[in-house]
């Protein structure tokens, strides 16, 4: 059982996406894309559903140089703005379909599924830990490269011991608010061949959604240490202008 979830279902307001104001950026919603396929020509109907963690379109990604940009026009090359003061490349792209799970929409800001590692401003959480477990911790994953390969890459994630099952009443990190409150989580019966939309990052593979919320971006402890916010035997590559951009943007 997830922890402390509203489990109400609703039918979510798919045709708009209203994200206020946060600071020195406005973000302006894209117009919103035409429902995709099942299975578009670009990925075919090979990998199980339900599997992976992801958020719907229209989520709102905080790129390196301080703009917004809906995450399915986030490409492999582009750059966003990551925990640490990291600018973090997208390597791939991860593109499964939501299949028989529900979305849910924390603080009435963003969307994603339950087993999506968030920062809680010192450690990652999920809001649901067997989830993790099950789909996404050390599991093969089909992706998408930027020559249009796409190929199965191991999922390495965040030692589970490190990981926290969290609900309301928890915190996680605003790029702006620093810890915030999680004051509500419902969750969201949407189409089975929903799109969902993850990236797969360099850096210190971390993003921030919504209106600015810290996630994994296919978080890996094996060459990055989250709890000294810096690469595992390497020095620290800090970037003061995204700094600048985003403020504190870590824990």
């Amino acid at each position: 059982m997830d922890k402390n979830i509203e489990l109400e279902f609703v039918e979510p307001e798919t045709d708009r996406v209203e994200i206020e104001g946060i600071g020195r950026w406005n973000y302006t919603p894209a117009p919103p894309p035409p429902p995709p396929p099942s299975f578009p020509p670009s990925f075919p109907p090979a990998f199980p559903p339900p599997a992976f963690t992801c958020f719907p379109a229209g989520t709102p990604v905080l790129m390196a140089n301080g703009l917004w940009k809906p995450i399915e026009h986030v490409a492999v090359g582009d750059r966003v703005a990551g925990l640490f003061g990291y600018d973090n490349e997208v390597i791939a792209l991860d593109r499964p379909v939501l299949a028989e799970r529900p979305l849910y929409l924390i603080n009435n800001d963003f969307r994603n599924t339950a087993d999506h590692m968030m920062w809680t401003g010192r450690q990652f959480g999920v809001l649901s830990k067997q989830t993790y477990l099950e789909n996404d911790y050390r599991k093969m994953v089909p992706v998408q490269y930027g020559d249009g390969r796409i190929e199965e890459r191991l999922y390495v994630g965040v030692d589970p011991d490190w990981v926290a099952e969290i609900g309301m009443g928890d915190t996680l990190f605003h790029v702006r608010h620093g810890e915030v409150a999680i004051d509500t989580v419902v969750a969201e019966a949407w189409p089975p061949e929903t799109r969902l939309y993850a990236l797969v990052l360099g850096g210190s593979h971390t993003l921030f959604v919504g209106s600015g919320y810290a996630v994994s971006g296919w978080a890996n402890d094996q060459d990055f240490d989250y709890k000294r916010g810096r690469p595992i035997d390497a020095m620290p590559k800090r970037h003061d202008d995204v700094r600048e951009h985003v403020g504190v943007l870590g824990g």
